[in-house]
């Protein structure tokens, strides 16, 4: 039997990049498990400005367009999950500033089968939409780790992701109080680790993340590790950890940090600019620890026009 699988698009005004998504599903190849797909966009924008991309006919899959004008994140996804078809074995997620490789769904599909999991994630590889500066591809900024294809891991995220549709019944949706913050996928995750649910490692299921000019740059890459400080605290006075001990590691970070910058910051002379941005980096993620744990949130997603390049 065909596996039924249900493919969660969340855009907000990305109309080019959904466009070339919504193509590159066209181009998924399936050699051994073909499965039945029906892609499911959540249009964030009040304007409803994806319904047109949406009723491209030369699309190759039943796309259902849903408009979710309250916004925020963890809004529109929940908004996709509420609509899966009731025949749905597997729900996917995938962003839409990336597209895929041709293998994959069907590796997604393929370690779930080989493993028996509940959840499976794969790499989003970078592609920079201009050059991007050196210090910034020698440091890895934009990289995520990889694991060894089928590995057992104990996390994941919404850019590229497959679940039982079990999953999504038991552990619910999306936490609606990070909806603008971001961390709302970390956070669904951990949830799941908690029901008891296995993730695992596809390393041949890969997908490409758009990375613009605006975020391959160090006020980018710093708000970035702000808002993850930010999160990493919520999830731990979530688990009960008190805030004097959150408070600690956030001021232990911005110290060794802030020294390390200093001490790195002759690297800078030999144009090697990554170094001592690492270390800027963790005292910049203590300070969103500590802020956090105070009660000041910054907001991810809370403004602003996203420009197209494709």
């Amino acid at each position: 039997m065909k596996p039924k699988v249900n493919i969660i698009i969340v855009t907000y005004r990305r109309l080019s990049w959904l466009r070339h998504l919504l193509y590159r599903l066209n181009l998924l190849q399936f050699r051994q498990i073909t499965p039945d797909i029906v892609v499911i966009v959540v249009d964030n924008d009040p304007q409803e400005s994806a319904r047109e991309v949406c009723q491209d006919r030369a699309l190759r899959y039943k796309i259902t367009y849903y408009s979710e004008k309250r916004k925020g994140v963890s809004h529109a996804r929940n908004a996709g999950l509420l609509r899966i078809r009731p025949d749905a074995n597997f729900v996917v997620f995938i962003d839409d500033d990336e597209f895929p490789s041709p293998q994959w769904l069907e590796e997604l599909l393929i370690i779930q089968e080989r493993t028996g999991a509940d959840i499976v994630t794969g790499p989003v590889i970078p592609i920079f939409v201009e050059k991007a500066p050196d210090w910034i591809v020698r440091g890895k900024f934009m990289e995520r780790p990889r694991h060894p294809d089928g590995s057992n891991i104990n996390y994941a995220r919404t850019g590229n992701v497959l679940m039982k549709r079990e999953v999504c019944q038991k552990v619910g949706l999306f936490n609606e109080e990070l909806s603008l913050r971001g961390g709302e996928d970390t956070e669904y995750f951990e949830r799941a680790l908690k029901h008891g649910f296995r993730i695992f490692w596809a390393d041949r299921a890969e997908v490409y993340e758009w990375v613009p000019p605006e975020r391959a740059n160090l006020f980018w890459i710093l708000q970035r590790a702000y808002r993850t400080g930010q999160t990493l605290s919520y999830l731990k006075a979530k688990k009960g950890t008190q805030k004097l001990v959150i408070g600690f590691e956030g001021l232990a970070r911005i110290g060794i940090g802030s020294l390390m910058f200093l001490l790195t910051l002759p690297w800078l002379a030999a144009r090697r600019t990554e170094v001592p941005v690492k270390w800027l980096r963790i005292c910049v993620r203590g300070l969103g620890l500590l802020t956090a744990m105070l009660g000041i949130w910054y907001h991810e997603y809370g403004s602003g026009r996203v420009r197209n390049y494709v």
